[in-house]
């Protein structure tokens, strides 16, 4: 139990890091890790909700015909699979994973990976 515990502590730490890059304004890809609190695919905006030091911050991220929708899951032999979605399957509460760049001073999404919450 404790192995489990240690690797899921190590595996949260790690998303945590990952969630922390565009915070610090570094150019080039970084991972925004959190849930959709917002999705409107006609203005091209998504707001993620991704806890931070402690804290809860929204990002509010652009994206477009060019940004890949995957949606993860399991096949019948229980491996994960990404696969291809539509930007307007998107729901709230989504746990997603977006691969950003700065476009000027703007977030704009390259990959959404989308893991639908067990009431979706």
């Amino acid at each position: 139990m404790k192995t489990l515990r240690g690797f899921f502590g190590g595996l949260l730490l790690g998303v945590a890091v990952a969630g922390a890059a565009p915070a610090q304004g570094q150019e080039g890809p970084a991972k925004i890790v959190g849930v959709i609190h917002e999705v409107n695919p006609e203005a091209g905006v998504l707001v993620v909700r991704e806890a931070m030091k402690g804290t809860v911050v929204q990002r509010s991220i652009d994206f477009g015909p060019q940004t890949r929708v995957l949606q993860s899951g399991r096949d019948t032999a229980h491996r994960i699979v990404d696969r291809p979605a539509a930007p307007d399957q998107l729901r709230r509460g989504d746990y997603v994973v977006v691969t950003t760049t700065r476009d000027g001073g703007r977030l704009r999404a390259v990959e959404v990976r989308v893991t639908r919450g067990a009431e979706g």
